[in-house]
């Protein structure tokens, strides 16, 4: 009896000793299964999807916009009457204090297309009013959106969301940073505009005193 058990199991070692790589042997693709499969979506198309799902979630009603779309060209209208300094485009800019005030009172998230309707405005008032180059007038509006987006998040860092103008610390932060530090952007970029473009003639030095007690 000794001898038979010996045999058989001479005859098959494997079977007996290694019963894990007879496994493997006789089912390859259940072993290969059990691996984890790489992910076939590519992490930056995800990120581009859910931004673009929240720049879409976060549009205003289409009511609002053309209300503003309406509220800044009528802006740069009434700028237009209030050129009163010879020489200079405008004297007076109200489109900025419209601005400005819609980015303060409405959330970060919905800013994208505050800004676009914004420039479609001011493309129109360009168009219309002030007859600048195409270029000239679309750089203008950057620095007037620099200013408005500047203005509403530095007044929101000053006092907190909702804004409020209840006190005299949250009056005298939209005085100082609203009204005198935000306009610096746009009358940096608009006064390098105009006397890069050569409207009318403008110099930089000028322009940009004018340009920032407008704004």
């Amino acid at each position: 009896m000794e001898s038979a058990s010996k045999a058989i199991g001479d005859r098959h070692p494997q079977t007996v000793s290694h019963p894990e790589q007879a496994l493997e042997r006789t089912s390859p693709g259940h072993a290969r299964s059990a691996l984890p499969r790489p992910s076939t979506t590519a992490p930056s198309a995800e990120r581009s999807s859910s931004l673009w799902q929240r720049f879409r979630s976060s549009r205003p009603q289409l009511l609002h916009l053309v209300a503003f779309f309406a509220a800044y060209v009528l802006g740069c209208g009434f700028a237009n009457v209030l050129a009163i300094v010879p020489g200079i485009t405008v004297s007076i800019w109200p489109p900025g204090g419209v601005f400005m005030a819609t980015l303060i009172l409405t959330s970060p998230y919905s800013w994208s297309w505050w800004i676009i309707s914004g420039c479609l405005a001011e493309m129109f008032a360009q168009l219309v009013w002030f007859h600048s180059p195409l270029p000239a007038g679309l750089l203008i509006f950057v620095g007037n959106a620099l200013c408005a987006s500047a203005g509403a998040m530095l007044l929101s860092s000053a006092t907190g969301r909702p804004v409020r103008l209840e006190t005299l610390q949250q009056v005298l932060a939209f005085v100082i940073l609203g009204a005198g530090v935000a306009p610096l952007a746009s009358a940096t970029v608009g006064s390098a505009t105009l006397a890069w473009f050569g409207v009318k003639s403008q110099t930089f030095a000028s322009v940009w005193p004018l340009f920032w007690i407008g704004d």
